[in-house]
């Protein structure tokens, strides 16, 4: 069965026939994952997803612990994978345990690329224009400021927009996949419903669990938001 991960990355990935015979234009695509997995051995399961990734496909850019003697033990990581790698990498992350939280987002960026180079390249040209401005001589002092402070703010705004296109590129070579792992609960969910269902009501112990399991997603959410 393909999960929702599968068929994201399915239309990411396949080579857009139409658009390859009517131009020649790379395709840009970024991806993006967040994922929270229930795991019942938590220590081996995260030594498992810290070891996961092969170095040459791709790295960790984040690890953190969260332990609180109220809730469960939690492990938070944040992979960089190469996009031509991602599609093996998730199904290893999806197999660490069961799947709570599965949400992804992809999306073509080709057209928005494709205008940022036009761009940048267009103010690298405006740069030896105004380089060739500010070199020219017989130039008044007043003059030669006034270019050198021109030339000086066009610099700023082509190196920003440089830096803003080589992070986007960047974006569509290595994939954000974010998960949390989470300790398993099962046990302590059992044992209220066990106790609710022998002493209480049957539907207080549904309630109870549904309580415990909402209450992981909203930490997860709120990570999320900060």
């Amino acid at each position: 069965m393909k999960t929702l991960l599968s068929l994201t990355l399915l239309v990411l990935l396949l080579p857009l026939s139409l658009g390859a015979q009517e131009s020649s234009t790379e395709e840009y695509r970024r991806f993006e994952a967040n994922l929270v997995i229930v795991v019942e051995e938590f220590e081996s399961a995260g030594e498992r997803a810290k070891t996961l990734l092969d170095p040459a496909d791709g790295y960790l850019q984040n690890v953190e612990t969260h332990r609180d003697e109220d809730k469960p033990d939690e492990l938070y990581l944040e992979y960089s994978i190469a996009a031509a790698k991602i599609d093996g990498y998730l199904d290893k992350i999806l197999a660490l345990g069961e799947v709570l939280v599965e949400d992804s987002q992809g999306s073509v960026i080709t057209e928005t690329i494709v205008m940022l180079e036009e761009r940048v390249n267009g103010l690298e040209a405006d740069l030896e224009e105004l380089r060739e401005l500010a070199d020219a001589s017989g130039l008044s002092t007043d003059i030669r400021i006034e270019r050198q402070r021109e030339l000086a703010r066009a610099e700023r705004e082509f190196t920003r927009e440089q830096e803003k296109l080589l992070k986007l590129l960047d974006s569509t070579r290595q994939y954000t996949v974010e998960l949390t792992l989470v300790e398993s609960i099962e046990g302590e969910i059992v044992l209220l419903e066990r106790i609710l269902f022998t002493f209480v009501l049957p539907g207080l112990a549904l309630l109870v669990a549904a309580f415990f399991l909402g209450r992981l997603l909203g930490r997860q959410q709120a990570k999320r938001s900060k």
